[in-house]
């Protein structure tokens, strides 16, 4: 019960994503604001009797986002086909380089 769970992502790897990673009390993690605000694909702004709210949709701060934000594309509502297409670029730049999508088959050939 009392056994500590360790992570098994390399030490070095484990530092850097604690730069842009906070813990939460229930054991989650997720990314701190000031990243989250930074690295987001479409901010939304919402109009209320409150003043209304920011969403900051889509961070990509590193690799490990943009493949999800790949992942999870299919599943999200109320984007348009331009805020689709926009997330999908900026992954595909973030993870090959380019957003061709001749040159992304002929990394993903390469890689496999």
């Amino acid at each position: 019960m009392g056994l500590k769970r360790r992570s098994k992502m390399p030490e070095k790897s484990r530092r850097s994503s604690s730069r842009i990673m906070q813990k939460h009390p229930g054991g989650g993690r997720s990314i701190k604001t000031k990243t989250r605000k930074s690295s987001a694909t479409i901010v939304e702004k919402t109009k209320g009797p409150r003043g209304g709210s920011t969403r900051y949709r889509f961070p990509m701060p590193d690799k490990s986002h943009a493949r999800n934000a790949l992942a999870q594309l299919p599943k999200a509502k109320g984007l348009s086909a331009v805020d689709r297409k926009k997330i999908r670029d900026r992954a595909y730049k973030m993870l090959y380089g380019t957003t061709n999508p001749k040159k992304i088959a002929e990394i993903k050939r390469k890689r496999s």
